[in-house]
């Protein structure tokens, strides 16, 4: 729809929501469209009243969720997905209300819950789909030490009791509570799990009243008996009673000796937060116990180094309440370097504690520039709408003679570049004044409006500049992204009389300097590589080397600390290495067991004896059916089982509903329909992806999914010959070289930015895609979907889906001295509740675009996958299958991009090529059989 038109659209809406006595249309606006301001809440009707609903209330037979008894209270039970249960509610005066839950926690796993609320059958506004419930954690051990010194990260356990949580925007996009539209009289509301696991006791339908301000709050104190002027109290963060998140654990920092507690070489679990509490309703509490009763400032060490330009920002609870409304949100500016941060704008607020215990909590919320940043997902979607137009002109790549006249096919085009030049100064502005400095990389925005006002004067250099469009839209929208997270890291709270003077921000020079030193000193004698306790109990303990990043390596030696060693008191030793694994084993310095090794390795491995046949033990049964049949296909070899997968991808397809709707066209579920939708995307000059990976990482998963899909195999039963001379590899060679020499495809491209922009509505992809188009493309929410890819048509007239990934997995070596205990940890690692928790543990570490793709079936249905995301995954996952590995696999897959490359780029005949690089592969798998002595 072009802006003006938009722009019309919007400014009816918004007059019939002001006429109204009672608003009949969204708030925000519905799924996949823009978010209306919340500033039109100032004229809507609110009216103070706090109605009560029970779960014993709910409709008679009309909800699925039942009704149970849960913690000594009657409460609707929501165990699965998808279940949901309905209320009638009397209303006794129309208007705008505020929502709040009592609920609790039935469920094992870990993670938020989520819903959406209707009322009287409407889902009123897109943030009313997907709200998140927030859980309560507290620490079940405290902060221990290992063997080497260092500091070891407390097991947290959940706190299942009754919680209250006003229903909040998931987005980022607003600090107060939601407000839903309710008519006079009997209204009906439903609520619907999507991330189930809670039960409901209440549901309260309320408007408070309007929060003091500051003033009137310290003017209510006056008077009251002060007898802290000289107390002070402080406690460290990393110590909180409770946190909403199991991510919200200590973490450390050692750039200062001021950090408290700090060592220059042993780890100091000193802070919390960082970049982990940075997503909107997280939040941390704590206990701080008050000497005397009377006036308090409240101040904590803190750093923001993570936003440069901004300030991210908290909300504040005082034993379960908002003292006054500048408490809302509290900025914490951005600094390098620590910080003594005080509540309060130009002087510290002066707070009234009685003697004794109190709670502060710290709750993460957007601020004041969600509302700002949340315009902008228009006006990104308009503009990518409007290069996509263009592109269906030009073409991806425009011919520079040409003059194509944009202005002239495009009705509009021009005045709609005005109004996007207008609305993004205006944009920047507010911004501007919100306290996003100049110097950040804000500039984006002008860079953009610039570009775009250049079009206006010279619209003849539109097509040359499309490429530079695409891209400084992508670059607004990525910075876009990155201020709605607001990360902040914690040293300590303390609250002080007005007679106490504040701790030191950071070291002095020689503390700081003699720190340094330690540290350097230190680091020649400590090995920062070894991961948890450096055991020297050789017989018993087991050397686990992880070839991951320090983060996640942290993540499975707390697991290790927490259950296995605890359960089986063998002592486990783990190491972060990146390479080397060949030259340890070779050099008899490896590991006992290997964690996240490529499936080819372990076969390479396992054929010359360096492995351990895992199908000897007697309940390995029991744990490859924790897996699909065909991910233990690569690691099998010669009738052994030498690994079991981990971490596993295959490939989904990914397309754009709005293009597909324009285009009067539906996903492809067949290759014949696949090339008919493929003729009209390029008929109006977009584009359509298959990868092939680069020249350094190529990708062959395309010929492995049509040869599987054609009754194909690699090789021979015996292994060793290779199958791909048969008439169903070449007819699935042929089918893949075509797509890039008939069709045209190409064969290098981003699709992540290029489906963003509409110029790629259409494409196949590893399935991990989908998070990262969740989390990075907020502007194309609700215009895009995930479905298996195409299928190849059986003789029978059945449709085979196969699709193919990657795998990498876990093996355990030969030469391990405690074998029993090495297979124990097989299974412990590999099992369903170790996989969730380390799953669950990684995105809530790098977030839902960080979301673990593990093998295992069971705790792949545990992760953070709404029911109609996981039902077309496993859908598809019934029809994976992986080819088999030998030692000469690294030869096949290179002779295979090599006859590619042969056909789609020297125009070679697809058959001679095949067939030459055939013959090439198995003399190379000849040539392995005898190094090695097999058969």
């Amino acid at each position: 729809m072009p802006g003006k038109i938009r722009s019309v659209v919007a400014g009816f809406l918004l007059i019939g929501i002001l006429c109204c006595a009672m608003p009949q249309v969204p708030i925000y606006g519905t799924e996949g469209d823009s978010v209306i301001a919340q500033e039109i809440y100032s004229n809507i009707k609110k009216p103070l009243s706090d109605l009560l609903l029970y779960s014993k209330d709910k409709i008679a037979d009309e909800g699925n969720a039942a009704i149970s008894t849960v913690l000594d209270l009657d409460a609707a039970v929501f165990e699965t997905n998808e279940s949901f249960s309905q209320w009638k509610i009397s209303i006794p005066e129309e208007g705008a209300y505020q929502i709040q839950l009592m609920y609790c926690s039935i469920s094992d796993k870990i993670g938020d819950f989520e819903i959406r609320f209707l009322v009287n059958g409407e889902l009123q506004y897109a943030s009313a789909n997907g709200i998140k419930m927030m859980r309560r954690y507290i620490d079940k051990t405290k902060i221990r030490q290992d063997k080497r010194g260092n500091d070891i990260r407390p097991e947290k356990q959940e706190e299942k009791v009754w919680l209250y949580q006003d229903l909040k925007d998931a987005r980022g996009i607003y600090n107060d509570p939601l407000l839903f539209s309710f008519k006079k009289g009997e209204n009906i509301i439903r609520i619907e799990s999507i991330k189930a696991g809670f039960a409901i006791h209440q549901i309260k339908i309320y408007n408070p009243a309007d929060l003091q301000s500051y003033d009137e709050y310290n003017a209510n104190n006056e008077g009251k008996a002060n007898q802290a002027d000289s107390a002070y109290e402080q406690i460290q963060a990393e110590s909180p009673v409770a946190v909403s998140s199991t991510v919200l654990y200590p973490t450390y920092d050692k750039s200062n000796a001021a950090t408290s507690p700090s060592d220059p070489v042993k780890l100091r679990l000193n802070t919390i937060g960082q970049s982990n509490w940075k997503m909107s309703g997280q939040w941390i509490e704590w206990e701080i116990d008050a000497p005397q009763s009377g006036i308090y400032s409240i101040g904590m060490r803190v750093r923001q180094n993570y936003i440069r330009g901004y300030y991210s920002s908290r909300t504040i609870f005082i034993d379960g309440k908002q003292q006054f409304k500048e408490m809302k949100s509290m900025r914490f500016p951005y600094n390098i370097s620590w910080y003594i941060k005080y509540l309060g704008e130009v002087n510290p607020y002066r707070f009234y504690f009685t003697k004794g215990k109190h709670i502060i909590r710290m709750e993460v919320v957007p601020g004041v520039a969600g509302e700002v940043l949340s315009k902008f997902n228009s006006i990104i979607l308009d503009l990518n709408t409007s290069y996509r137009k263009m592109i269906m002109i030009t073409g991806v790549t425009p011919d520079q003679y040409r003059d194509y006249q944009l202005q002239k096919d495009i009705p509009g085009l021009l005045l709609e570049f005005k109004e996007k030049v207008a609305q993004l100064r205006q944009l920047k502005i507010q911004i501007a004044q919100l306290g996003i400095t100049s110097g950040s990389d804000a500039v984006v925005i002008e860079k953009l409006a610039s570009q775009i006002e250049s079009f206006v004067e010279k619209p003849d250099t539109i097509p040359l500049r499309l490429e530079d469009f695409r891209n400084n839209i992508s670059s607004v929208s990525s910075w876009l992204l990155s201020l709605k997270e607001q990360p902040l890291e914690i040293d300590y709270l303390f609250i002080k009389g007005e007679n106490v003077k504040a701790p030191t921000e950071n070291a002095l020079f020689f503390e700081q300097f003699a720190y340094r030193m330690k540290a350097l000193l230190g680091s020649f004698f400590n090995d920062y590589s070894m991961i948890g306790d450096s055991i020297n109990e050789e017989e018993k303990s087991l050397k686990i080397w992880i070839n991951l990043g320090r983060d996640q390596a942290q993540i499975i030696k707390d697991l290790s600390e927490n259950y296995f060693v605890r359960d089986t008191n063998v002592p486990v030793n783990i190491s972060l290495v990146q390479q080397g694994l060949t030259e340890a084993i070779a050099a008899g310095k490896g590991p006992d067991i290997s964690l996240y090794t490529g499936a080819g390795d372990s076969v390479n491995f396992a054929a010359r004896g360096a492995l351990t046949d895992l199908s000897q033990y007697e309940n390995f049964g029991e744990i490859q059916s924790r897996f699909e049949t065909s991910s233990m296909t690569p690691f099998r070899y010669q009738g052994g089982v030498y690994g079991v997968p981990l971490q596993q991808s295959f490939n989904m397809m990914f397309y754009r509903k709005d293009i597909f709707d324009e285009l009067k066209i539906t996903p492809p579920q067949t290759w014949s329909e696949f090339y008919n939708v493929l003729t009209i995307i390029q008929k109006n000059k977009l584009l359509v992806g298959i990868p092939v990976g680069t020249a350094i990482a190529p990708d062959n998963s395309i010929f492995d999914m049509l040869l599987f899909q054609n009754g194909g195999q690699y090789y021979n039963s015996e292994f060793s010959k290779t199958e791909l001379d048969k008439e169903n590899a070449l007819k699935a060679f042929k089918q893949w070289t075509e797509f890039y020499k008939k069709y045209s495809l190409p064969i290098s491209y981003d699709f992540y930015n290029r489906f963003r922009s509409g110029e790629m509505p259409l494409g196949i992809a590893g399935y991990s895609i989908y998070n990262m188009l969740s989390v990075a493309a907020p502007e194309i929410e609700g215009l895009w979907a995930m479905v298996p890819v195409p299928g190849t048509l059986r003789e029978d007239g059945s449709l085979n889906k196969t699709t193919t990934g990657g795998v990498t997995g876990l093996v355990m070596m030969k030469g391990i001295k405690n074998k029993a205990a090495g297979f124990r940890y097989i299974d412990w690692f590999t099992s369903k509740k170790t996989q969730i928790e380390y799953g669950l543990a990684i995105e809530n570490i790098f977030g839902q675009a960080g979301r673990y793709d593990t093998a295992n079936i069971e705790a792949l249905k545990e992760m953070n996958w709404s029911q109609k995301e996981l039902s077309v995954l496993l859908s598809q996952l019934n029809n994976l299958e992986l080819a088999a590995q030998v030692p000469a696999s690294y030869y096949i897959t290179r002779s295979i991009t090599n006859a590619f490359r042969s056909v789609v780029i020297s125009s070679k005949n697809p058959r001679e090529s095949l067939y030459t690089y055939n013959s090439d592969m198995n003399a190379e798998l000849e040539r392995k059989r005898k190094e090695l002595k097999i058969g």
